[in-house]
């Protein structure tokens, strides 16, 4: 019993623990990688679509091999040049060809290939020049990869393979339920026999939160360059612009200055690539993390303060939602960054007084107002609280910082915000006035998941009820300070935002990124608190970690990828050069590029500025109604107008039968798969 108790033993069932935990992520990670699957950032592999310019009739003639199988083509039920072929999800070591030279020359015009965002296009001669296999086959060439480096086509490198993997552990839990244990027991071995255990972990502990920084920033920089959908392109080109005048940064009616002049600044330093301009949100994003730590850690008195901090900050990095406004370049990351600053601050403010610190409110105050008019709900819940716990002289402090914030809004809010946004009822007119279903569905996505949130509302519900209070829990006031206020201002800016939107709608799910670094505050200290029997305390902080890592109700904005223009771009810029060549004019729907923006010479509502090394620039502009009711007809009315000879739109795949419809008397209507909810459609006058 004594040897069991002992040094030796107890070090080397913990390496053992630990080595085979190790092994065991390895191994259940190789043997399930084509099944993991990471919210909102996919699979390992991106999928491949192979589009073949050709007669429906030669789908008997073309023949592709992926790794040696022959592939099923997809057949258009509707008029149409091309035949699709799909690959998901498997790893592709080679595509083959096979076809006589006959039907290459003759009936084959180009093939177009998608891997995931990148694109790829072979007219015939580019075919006829493929290299063959000994048999005669067609071989892709070996520069058509996602990632150019691998030997698969469609791997997307072994920087995306260890930040999926590592990621995978956690929303992907259940492929490592047996290193999961192994790690269980080495953490409840350490856990209990801290002074044997000899493994350096001070130095761990005393950079825990750097590493925890350090790994979510390379998450967000992971796959971060995905095309850019309408909004981001709408902060680069019209709000933004390197060259163009600082008042467009004032333009937008539905979003304050303050993003838009950040966004230009770090543009004129550092260019406008996908990842530069994605690249200025994850700083954002990392900073947020490291406030939400140094706030637990300098308010709460207890000793596991620093444990809950970093528990807190762990999370956030792991977060899908912060993940996601990481890599999106809109004001969401900024906003999330303000608020747990603002909260700081607050708490500064209740306990120290300090005049300096109500200047510093005041400044954070006027750039909150100016970056999103969800900060306005935070500064305002920050208000009400602080009524409570300050004093009548340091109301009146507090109050003055609050109105910097509210006046250095009002120009912004009187000269753009009232009569362009307020008061104009076509602006933002998709968004619906929310019904209690979606103020559920909201609130719900806020941790990820239903049962998430209703352990949680649950476990409040008994902390805040004085009697369950005493009877479940022995908490310190600092800790039940921070989680009533927490507690507090999720609900304040759920409940007022949905009862605004009664009036005027103005809430999209995605806006309550704004005050996400709340989240896992929350779900740190209920992980944490001191239940009077440790037992529920374990099973209640299992339930709400499982369910949290399982949730599906992330704010997602993958349904705005049918407004992004990259594929038709590209596709425009290669297939056109043969109309061109005829003589034929060319035309490009462009979502939000409208009448009275076209006739102005260099618009700054142009999309073209992102695009401009893909477009020649002499391309026809069509405006792009993505939605709303007759907007296909409304699709063939400009194009005929136009007079254009060819012209290139993208389309949602239940949009393509209508399309046809309307505009097959008089065009030919060719469309290519580029995923499985996106076309792109080319319209040849006949």
């Amino acid at each position: 019993m004594q040897f069991i108790k002992g040094k030796i033993f107890l070090n080397l069932i913990f390496s053992l623990c630990i080595f085979f935990g190790i092994i065991g992520l390895f191994y259940s990670y190789a043997i399930n990688m084509i099944n993991i699957d990471i919210p909102n950032l996919g699979y390992i592999n991106p999928d491949i679509r192979i589009n073949v310019e050709t007669p429906k009739e030669n789908a008997d003639k073309i023949q592709l091999y992926v790794n040696g199988h022959i592939l099923k083509p997809y057949i258009w039920n509707n008029p149409n040049t091309y035949i699709a072929y799909e690959i998901n999800r498997i790893s592709v070591r080679s595509i083959l060809l096979s076809a006589d030279d006959k039907t290459i020359k003759n009936s084959i015009d180009n093939i177009v290939v998608f891997i995931g965002d990148s694109f790829f296009y072979y007219t015939k001669n580019d075919i006829l020049n493929f290299k063959k296999t000994i048999d005669g086959k067609y071989i892709f060439p070996k520069d058509m990869k996602f990632y150019k480096k691998s030997i698969y086509v469609n791997d997307k490198g072994g920087f995306k393979h260890f930040i999926f993997a590592f990621l995978s552990v956690f929303y992907n839990w259940k492929f490592y339920i047996i290193p999961i244990l192994f790690f269980l027991g080495a953490f409840f071995i350490y856990q209990n026999n801290k002074d044997k255990i000899n493994f350096g972990f001070n130095l761990f502990k005393q950079n825990a939160i750097w590493l925890i920084i350090g790994f979510a920033f390379l998450i967000r920089i992971c796959d971060n360059s995905f095309n850019l959908w309408s909004d981001e392109l709408y902060t680069i080109t019209h709000s933004s612009w390197p060259s163009d005048s600082w008042i467009w940064t004032f333009k937008d009616p539905g979003n304050p200055p303050f993003f838009f002049i950040l966004a230009k600044v770090w543009m004129i330093l550092f260019g406008t690539s996908e990842v530069k301009c994605r690249l200025l949100t994850t700083i954002f994003s990392c900073v947020s993390i490291y406030l939400v730590y140094k706030f637990l850690k300098d308010n709460l008195s207890s000793q596991k303060a620093e444990k809950i901090g970093l528990f807190a900050a762990f999370i956030l990095a792991l977060s899908i939602s912060s993940i996601q406004e990481a890599q999106d370049f809109r004001a969401y990351s900024l906003g999330g960054m303000f608020c747990i600053l603002s909260i700081y601050l607050l708490f500064e403010i209740i306990k120290n007084k300090k005049t300096r610190d109500y200047i510093i409110y005041g400044i954070l105050a006027v750039c909150m107002a100016n970056t999103h008019y969800f900060q306005i709900f935070i500064l305002f819940g920050n208000f009400i609280y602080a009524m409570f716990f300050l004093e009548n002289k340091e109301k009146l402090k507090f109050f003055a910082a609050n109105f910097a914030g509210a006046l250095s809004f009002l120009p912004f809010f009187l000269m753009t915000a009232l009569n362009n946004a307020l008061l104009n009822e076509k602006f933002n007119d998709g968004i619906k006035r929310p019904e209690l279903a979606d103020f559920i569905y909201n609130f719900a996505g806020f941790f990820a998941s239903y049962l998430t949130t209703f352990i949680i509302i649950l476990i409040l519900c008994l902390f805040f009820i004085p009697k369950t209070n005493k009877k479940f829990f022995n908490c310190d006031d600092s800790l039940k300070k921070i989680l009533i206020y927490c507690a507090y201002l999720m609900t304040f800016v759920f409940v007022s935002s949905h009862l605004i939107s009664q009036i005027r709608p103005i809430v999209k799910d995605f806006y309550f990124t704004n005050i996400i670094p709340v989240m896992p505050i929350i779900i740190a200290i209920l992980c944490f608190l001191p239940y009077k029997k440790k037992i529920l305390g374990f099973i209640c902080s299992l339930i709400i970690l499982v369910s949290f890592f399982s949730g599906k109700l992330y704010y997602k904005k993958m349904y705005l990828s049918m407004i992004t223009f990259k594929e038709i771009g590209q596709y425009l810029k290669y297939d056109s050069e043969k109309y061109r060549m005829q003589g034929k004019k060319i035309a490009f729907f462009m979502h939000d590029v409208w009448d009275s923006e076209l006739k102005k010479n260099n618009s700054s509502n142009n999309y073209f500025k992102f695009y401009s090394d893909i477009l020649k620039g002499d391309e026809i502009v069509l405006p792009y109604i993505y939605s709303g009711k007759g907007n296909i007809e409304h699709m063939y009315k400009e194009l005929k107008e136009s007079r254009a000879d060819v012209a290139y739109a993208r389309l949602e795949n239940k949009r393509f039968v209508k399309t046809c419809i309307v505009f097959e008397k008089d065009y030919i209507i060719s469309v290519i798969r580029c995923n499985k909810d996106i076309i792109v459609a080319r319209f040849v006058k006949k």
